[in-house]
């Protein structure tokens, strides 16, 4: 069975390793359910808090701006190990 959880697309920067190639990393996490009005960890309340799920390295060459910032995604982790990310459709309500 596998492991899902919804993120959230938190950064996107630019990254380099020590032999001169360039990527995109791109950072996942999801957001932690807090007690409504109680400051959690010296964090104030109704501040969101996010827990990092996943980086995704990309290299720069086969970067396409596939992915912006607070898009939120599906992270599935299979059994085997396999990992999937799936864009979450968001419905815009349209005006009437």
């Amino acid at each position: 069975m596998p492991y899902t959880i919804e993120a959230e697309v938190v950064e996107v920067k630019a990254d380099f390793d020590p032999f001169g190639n360039a990527y995109v990393q791109v950072t996942f996490a999801y957001k932690l359910e807090a007690p409504a009005n109680q400051a959690v960890a010296g964090v104030p309340a109704q501040t969101a808090v996010y827990k990092h799920a996943m980086h995704l390295i990309v290299p720069k060459t086969e970067w396409r701006g596939q992915y912006n910032m607070w898009e939120r995604v599906l992270i599935s982790v299979s059994e085997d190990g396999t990992v999937q990310v799936k864009k979450v459709k968001v419905e815009t309500a349209q005006p009437a």
